[in-house]
């Protein structure tokens, strides 16, 4: 997983709200991450994509399942 982050005039390191293709700081990398940059495999557009994506199916499968859980609980 890859993080923009900064640091702050403390020098303390902080996240910062911007996507990795966006990031004008530092991005911190897994070593997956980075070997696959390393090898020219890494596109911060297509990663950015592929985490929106999963973010949507996470909040997607969270509704479904407060949805059947209210009509679950409508039935008894």
């Amino acid at each position: 997983m890859s993080l923009c982050i900064g640091i702050n005039k403390k020098g303390k390191v902080i996240n910062k709200p911007e996507s990795i293709s966006e990031c004008q700081d530092f991005i911190l990398m897994s070593p997956n991450d980075f070997n696959a940059n390393a090898a020219g495999q890494f596109d911060p557009l297509a990663y950015d994509a592929g985490f929106e994506g999963v973010i949507t199916m996470f909040i997607a499968g969270i509704g479904v399942g407060a949805i059947l859980a209210i009509l679950n609980k409508l039935r008894r």
